[in-house]
């Protein structure tokens, strides 16, 4: 199943799915004009296709949300920012305007 999801997986299931959603109408269709017993068949054909579908689509979101959270992974980190200063989360408001008028301007 690993190598399925990898490779392209609404081609590879979808195009099942077709194959089959066609077997499964032509199964159907011949059973209403010639043999009542192949319309079971072509229903249950149909339902597998459907079924393939649905596989391929979940397979191709996981496939785009892996590929997602690996480009993020290999994405550079900024090293170039400023330090937080986690004590002024915790500073008070008169704390912060006694450090302000504190600082004294170059001249």
């Amino acid at each position: 199943m690993i190598l399925l999801r990898d490779h392209r997986p609404m081609l590879v299931f979808g195009s099942l799915s077709a194959t089959l959603g066609v077997a499964g109408l032509a199964l159907w269709a011949w059973g209403i004009t010639a043999h009542p017993q192949l319309r079971a068949a072509g229903v249950l054909v149909g339902m597998t296709a459907v079924a393939l579908l649905l596989t391929g689509l979940i397979l191709n979101t996981v496939n785009t949300r892996f590929r997602e959270v690996q480009s993020l992974l290999r994405r550079p980190r900024d090293h170039h920012r400023e330090p937080i200063d986690v004590h002024a989360a915790t500073r008070s408001a008169e704390e912060f305007a006694t450090d302000e008028l504190s600082i004294k301007p170059d001249a």
